[in-house]
C-alpha cells in the first residue's frame, strides 16, 4: 500500500509513509499527487512518520507543493493513521511538527473516530518583517469594504496567518466571489488564509475557508480556531462553540490560557498503490 486518503469534515489529506514508500516529496510530485483530475486528489499530503530519534515527526504539504506549519485537521488525520497502523499503542499521540519540531498532543476519544487536538494559543500580533524589520500592525475588527458592503476584518496568528471577515450588515455574498478583491488588500499578512464567518448566534458560527495553497476547502481546523478566537474577543460567542463548515462541523473550546481545543471526526476515504504509469510521471520515480 502506497497511500491512504482520509477526510476530516471534507478537508482531505493523503498520508504517504516514508517507511513504506520512497517517493520524494518535491513540489512537482506533490502537485501531481494532489491533482483532482490526473492524481489522487487532495488538499494536501501528510508525509510521515519520520522516526529519527524515536519520535513521530510530521511534514505537512499543501496541494501547491508549499509547506504548512500546522493543520488541525491534518493532525487529527495523522493521529488516526498512527493508531490504525500500530505506531502508537495508546489513544494519545505526541507529534513533532517538522521542521521546527514543535510538539503537539492529539487524543482519540471513546466516541468512535473523534479526535481532540490542542491548537495552541492565538495572537493578533505577527513576527517582524525580515525585509523591513517592522512588525505588521495589529488588525482587529477593522472596517473594510468588499463588493460595496461593510465587513469587519481581524488577522489572527495561530502558527499560520488567518484573515477573518465578518459582515457588518446582512448580505448574501460568498467567499468565492470575494477572494479576488480580498487578495488585493495590502494589509493582510503574506500567504494569509481567508475566512468568512456568518450567521453567528447561539454559540454557533457558519464558516467558509480559502487557503493560498489549496483554494476553497470544505473545512479548516486552524481556520475554525481563528474564527472562534475573533468571535470570542468580539463578544459574539462564549468560550465554547460549534463551527459549521461546508464539509461538516467541529466543536471548539477556549481554555483559560488562551489555547484552542478542537474536536472532530476523521474518516478513511480510500487506500491504494501508485500505478506504473503514474510513477513514470514523477520526479525520481521509485
Amino acid at each position: 500500500m502506497d497511500f491512504i486518503k482520509y477526510a476530516a469534515q471534507g478537508n482531505d489529506y493523503i498520508v504517504i509513509d516514508p517507511n513504506r514508500v520512497t517517493l520524494p516529496m518535491t513540489p512537482e510530485n506533490i502537485k501531481k499527487i494532489c491533482d483532482r483530475r490526473t492524481g489522487i486528489g487532495a488538499d494536501g499530503i501528510l508525509h510521515s512518520p519520520h522516526l529519527k530519534g524515536g519520535g513521530l515527526g510530521l511534514f505537512t504539504y499543501n496541494s501547491d507543493g508549499s509547506t504548512c506549519a500546522r493543520s488541525g485537521n491534518g493532525l487529527r488525520i495523522f493521529s488516526r493513521y498512527l493508531i490504525d497502523h500500530d505506531y502508537c499503542q495508546s489513544n494519545t499521540v505526541r507529534i513533532a511538527l517538522l521542521p521546527e519540531k514543535h510538539l503537539v498532543e492529539v487524543h482519540k476519544t471513546s466516541a468512535g473516530n473523534q479526535f481532540v487536538v490542542n491548537m495552541g494559543s492565538y495572537s493578533f500580533e505577527f513576527e517582524k518583517s525580515a525585509s523591513t524589520g517592522q512588525r505588521p500592525e495589529v488588525i482587529f475588527d477593522k472596517l473594510v469594504m468588499l463588493a460595496g458592503h461593510e465587513f469587519s476584518l481581524s488577522c489572527v496568528n495561530i502558527t499560520n496567518p488567518y484573515g477573518v471577515f465578518i459582515p457588518r450588515t446582512a448580505n448574501t455574498l460568498e467567499l468565492s466571489t470575494l477572494v479576488p478583491e480580498i487578495t488585493a488588500l495590502d494589509i493582510l499578512p503574506p500567504r494569509c488564509n481567508l475566512l468568512l464567518a456568518k450567521s453567528i448566534q447561539d454559540n454557533c458560527i457558519e464558516l467558509t475557508c480559502w487557503e493560498p495553497g489549496a483554494g476553497l476547502t470544505q473545512a479548516s481546523g486552524g481556520g475554525a480556531c481563528a474564527a472562534m478566537a475573533v468571535c470570542f474577543e468580539m463578544g459574539l460567542v462564549e468560550d465554547s462553540a460549534l463551527i459549521k463548515m461546508p464539509g461538516g462541523n467541529v466543536s471548539l473550546f477556549l481554555d483559560r490560557d488562551g489555547s484552542s481545543t478542537l474536536i472532530g471526526s476523521v474518516a478513511q476515504v480510500c487506500s491504494g498503490f501508485f500505478s506504473l504509469d503514474f510513477e513514470k510521471t514523477t520526479d525520481h520515480a521509485y
